[in-house]
């Protein structure tokens, strides 16, 4: 533990000066005022139990606890165990699928002290290029380079040699960094075939820590010299997944697995450490993933660096976080939505008896004054006021002055016959029930293929499906008739093991982070649905979790159904285009959720590149992955709603059913080819220049139409 003297106003102050009368004694030393400044570390990929099986000297002087990534598994906050997830957690004291890597605008701990404090100087200067995949507004922090190293673990000696430098020169008051080499040796590199359970994965740890130990030198040198005192944060981003049953390894992270949602937190500053990182909760109120949901969260940094730097947190940040030293206010806070009844519960854990006020959305719901340190608490407001449709609902309460918050999706489902769903807009259905490639539609295109792939039948969720291995330039794929459109959907059903992470099941994306297009992927244990523009990171997505299938005989099926409709208002009415997505997971439970297609997105989701299932077009990822899906269906001109997601996937008879008994005359079908020119009307005689600017000013005016409905 680093030893350093508090000297601190209020009532520590107060307590050095009990018993004095009004006359000082001139003599008596003061205490002297110390600068407070601050350093967080990320160290990438270390699994808890490693950590405590390493020798690590430097972050034995530091106070550390268990703690969890990921957000609260099978909720809106859960968030791949990664590092862009990860990181931006640290960076914001809110989980990813919450903070969206600032495309909502929500901020980081770095913009809040610099609005505080316009003097203050920030550092940030990870390895790993995060600056590249993410949205944040860093413009006020002058200070910020990725080093890049890679897995060059020479080259992370001397990143740390740097920043040690940066710290002994007393130019800074919040330094930020990474140390990268504990996530290659979990990946599998230096020659570590036993990934993040192996002796060598240690061994990497211990070099971590000598690494570490050169900026904590410098810090402790800072201290002894001049009047400073330093908070020191050491945390990694995610663990890894556990070993596979057949005692291999997986080399890989970003499940809801214990092992890659179990980290820790390293504090200096024993001293000032309160019960949330001190005492785990006995009374909480989810005991899921071994009572991981006790500890400490890894949304708790930013609050910490927050309370460190006396900067007030304010309940419209959004903060989900509770600071690991100072003041608290309520604990363990979680969401419990009942789907069917449309019932939800809030539940916390008291650590005072002071007052809760409870906000909704920014505006007050109620205020509790019944409560018991220490013992849980739940209440249920009301949701009769919502309509039909999926709502995002932040809940922040707030005791003893520190609000703490935390953002649940609430769908309301409408009842929707089944038989009225809109059978008629479908311009492909793929039953992959005797050709593989075949569309049941009369009239309608098959699927095409490059090279030879890999494809065979396996059991269906109603007859056959589509088993496809992955094989680079060997492709299954249809032509792309959907996106330069106002409104379609795809639906589909799907198995997945829960392990995979990062396959594409479908996508027209350019390849590149985030690039032009759409991207279906498998991450694990949630499906992320996401549309790019080249060059603005990570953002404008939903991900949900879907039921995994971990025994051969006996299949989840989840149905994933994925919409856009150009014409929806967003949810601030400042414009138009709204993704939505739906999983009707294998236990029956709807997860829903919708992103607005901010930006140009209602054009870059358009690529012109065909859809490609199971594979993506950079042709270099997942090599031999297999993908299990039935009944990939387009449905073109409509959105769906949640309820004929649930209508649809409660369905025990195949849409060729349905498609069959329609009336031929009454099918609605799309030409094999669909032109600009036919979507815009009748001006044939135009360049195709000329038409796609008509194409934009035409959509622009019914746009602005709509948008003069909406504010009457």
């Amino acid at each position: 533990m680093i030893k350093i003297i508090k000297y601190a106003s209020g009532a520590a102050v107060l307590a050095l000066l009990g018993g004095c009368n009004s006359t000082s004694n001139d003599d008596e030393p003061q205490p002297i005022e110390k600068e407070r400044k601050s350093l967080l570390v990320m160290i990438d990929g270390t699994r808890f139990e490693a950590l405590l099986n390493a020798n690590t000297p430097n972050l034995d002087k530091l106070s550390i606890q268990q703690a969890y990534t990921g957000g609260i598994s099978g909720t809106l906050s859960q968030s791949g165990t990664s590092t862009v997830e990860g990181e931006s957690t640290l960076w914001t004291g809110s989980w990813h699928t919450i903070q969206k890597s600032g495309e909502n605008g929500f901020q980081t701990v770095w913009e809040h002290l610099k609005n505080d404090k316009e003097e203050f100087q920030i550092g940030l200067y990870p390895n790993w290029p995060i600056f590249d995949y993410i949205n944040f507004n860093l413009s006020n922090i002058e200070h910020k380079h990725a080093f890049r190293t890679g897995t060059d673990r020479p080259s992370e000696h001397e990143n740390s040699k740097v920043l040690a430098d940066k710290i002994l020169s007393g130019d800074y008051h919040s330094l930020f960094t990474t140390i990268d080499m504990v996530d290659y040796s979990g990946h599998c590199n230096y020659g570590n075939s036993g990934g993040a359970w192996s002796d060598d994965y240690v061994t990497t740890i211990e070099e971590a820590d000598q690494i570490f130990g050169y900026m904590l030198d410098a810090i402790e040198q800072r201290e002894a010299q001049f009047d400073e005192e330093w908070l020191v944060i050491v945390a990694p981003d995610h663990g890894f997944n556990r070993q596979k049953d057949n005692g291999s390894v997986d080399c890989a992270h970003g499940s809801q697995d214990i092992d890659a949602k179990k980290i820790w937190v390293a504090s200096s500053h024993a001293e000032l450490l309160n019960e949330q990182f001190t005492s785990p909760l006995k009374s909480v109120g989810n005991r899921d993933k071994d009572g991981i949901y006790r500890y400490i969260a890894q949304t708790d940094v930013t609050p910490t660096l927050l309370t460190w730097h006396d900067v007030e947190i304010q309940p419209e940040w959004g903060i989900e976080g509770t600071p690991l030293i100072g003041d608290i206010g309520v604990r363990g806070l979680f969401v419990d939505i009942e789907q069917e009844s449309n019932e939800l519960d809030i539940v916390f854990t008291p650590s005072n008896n002071l007052p809760v006020q409870v906000l909704i959305n920014g505006d007050e719901l109620a205020v509790i004054d019944d409560i018991t340190i220490g013992e849980l608490y739940s209440f249920s407001p009301s949701l009769d006021h919502l309509s039909s449709g999926n709502h995002q609902l932040t809940f922040t309460l707030i005791n003893n002055n520190i609000p703490k918050s935390i953002t649940a999706s609430v769908t309301i489902i409408e009842d929707v016959d089944y038989d009225t769903l809109p059978f008629q807009s479908i311009s492909a259905l793929y039953t992959f029930d005797d050709d593989l490639t075949s569309n049941a539609i009369n009239g309608g295109v098959d699927l095409s293929t490059t090279g030879e792939p890999e494809i065979t039948s396996a059991p269906g969720k109603y007859h056959s499906s589509l088993h496809h291995i992955r094989n680079f330039n060997q492709d299954l794929l249809f032509e792309d008739v959907i996106t330069n459109t106002d409104k379609f959907t795809f639906s589909l059903w799907f198995v997945g093991d829960g392990t995979s992470y990062d396959p594409a099941v479908m996508t027209n994306k350019r390849w590149a982070s985030s690039a032009n297009g759409m991207i279906l992927a498998q991450l694990n244990d949630s499906l992320k649905l996401q549309v790019g523009i080249d060059g603005e990171g990570s953002c404008c997505f939903v991900q949900l979790p879907y039921t995994a299938t971990t025994d051969e005989n006996n299949l989840k099926w989840n149905l994933l159904v994925a919409s856009v409709d150009k014409t929806a208002p967003w949810s601030n009415n400042e414009g138009f285009g709204v993704m939505t997505f739906g999983v009707y997971d294998g236990e029956g439970k709807l997860h829903f959720g919708s992103v607005d297609l901010t930006g140009s997105r209602n054009q870059t989701i358009h690529t012109g590149l065909p859809w490609l299932i199971n594979n993506d077009h950079a042709q270099s990822y997942n090599n031999g992955h297999a993908a299990v899906v039935d009944e990939l269906t387009i449905w073109e001109g409509v959105a769906f709603s949640p309820g004929q997601i649930v209508a649809l996937g409660l369905s025990e008879t195949s849409l060729a059913h349905k498609v069959s008994e329609t009336n031929e005359s009454s099918v609605y079908r799309m030409p094999a080819e669909k032109t600009l020119t036919n979507y815009i009307g009748a001006k044939p005689n135009l360049t195709e220049s000329e038409q796609a600017a008509e194409a934009f000013w035409q959509r622009r005016r019914q746009m602005e139409e709509l948008n003069s409905q909406l504010m009457r």
